[in-house]
């Protein structure tokens, strides 16, 4: 179904939120926008739309001008799994792309302002926001190595690396990311030359197992399931094997699963989390968060932690249920 097709089957009257992913069908965003749009104060409808990973470049094309199109006075669109790839093939398409976007390479929100299409950076406010909670208040982050190892070199784990270089708040001693494609590792690599940090970070290519590193990031690391593994395809960039340090915060960015025969990158986790003392998280916040910045931005909201807040209480009735 195309963009447009989608369209057809709202309102026409409300303001039009396109969703770009790969399985947008099992998002439980499906059940959760209408009541999220309500707290907004805002009638929304939701245009999901299915593209494979990597596409060519005249898909992402033809989406964003599919979405430049849309007669609207606010209409936008959340991006996920594609961001840099959107990037990559369609910026000069937008009138305006943010300072956040450049830096990151990636577009996870479109939206309108008095005419122009903008193309920004949602997940340099969602990932900000969910590192904050998730590292502020934890001695094991302060008092341990505060390296972390973001695995998968997509727009979610290149804005988490940005958050963490940039949040002086957060002191982070030194980042690395893993990319397993090669060329890819390579533009990140020169893309996060060019932020200057004063904090380390480097890039690997990693196409196996991601196990040594994991073993080697320091007590009360921060460990990050940034790959899509165990939700755009079956996998987990970690095997069962995978000794994660003492005290480490383990962070899995998918809040879903695929079914598969391998533990995800979650299980093994919470597998480990007695025996190696982890904190694990799961995606929860950073979905709600995500999207809380898009839906708010798209209608000209403020984001704010009392709208998080209503969100978060509608959405916790409908969250997958994970033994943590």
């Amino acid at each position: 179904m195309t963009l447009n097709e989608s369209i057809k089957t709202g309102e026409s009257k409300s303001v039009r939120v396109a969703f770009l992913g790969v399985s947008t069908g099992r998002s439980i965003i499906q059940k959760l926008f209408l009541p999220w749009a309500e707290c907004l104060g805002r009638r929304m409808f939701l245009a999901p739309i299915d593209l494979p990973l990597k596409s060519a470049d005249a898909e992402y094309r033809k989406f964003v001008e599919d979405v430049r199109a849309v007669d609207s006075e606010f209409s936008g669109a959340l991006v996920t799994s594609h961001k840099a790839s959107l990037f990559d093939a369609a910026a000069d398409i937008f009138d305006v792309i943010t300072d956040a976007s450049a830096r990151l390479g990636e577009i996870g929100m479109i939206y309108q302002r008095d005419g122009k299409l903008i193309g920004d950076a949602n997940d340099a406010i969602s990932t900000s926001k969910v590192c904050s909670h998730f590292l502020g208040d934890s001695p094991a982050w302060y008092n341990g190595s505060r390296n972390a190892l973001v695995l998968g070199g997509g727009g979610a784990g290149l804005a988490l690396a940005n958050t963490l270089v940039t949040d002086r708040s957060i002191a982070c001693t030194g980042v690395t990311v893993t990319e397993n494609y090669k060329l890819r590792a390579e533009q990140i690599r020169q893309r996060m030359s060019s932020w200057n940090s004063e904090i380390p970070v480097r890039v690997l290519n990693v196409c196996e197992s991601a196990d040594s590193l994991v073993s080697e990031a320091g007590p009360g690391s921060l460990i990050v399931n940034a790959t899509g593994l165990g939700k755009d395809k079956p996998g987990s960039p970690v095997t069962v094997s995978a000794e994660f340090p003492l005290y480490a915060h383990v962070w899995e960015f998918n809040y879903r699963f695929l079914t598969q025969h391998e533990p995800t990158f979650l299980e093994t986790a919470l597998r480990n989390k007695h025996c190696r003392r982890l904190n694990v998280k799961d995606g929860w916040d950073y979905f709600i968060w995500g999207w809380l910045v898009v839906m708010a931005t798209v209608v000209g909201l403020p984001v704010t932690e009392h709208y998080y807040s209503r969100f978060r209480v509608i959405a916790d009735k409908e969250r997958p249920i994970f033994n943590q």
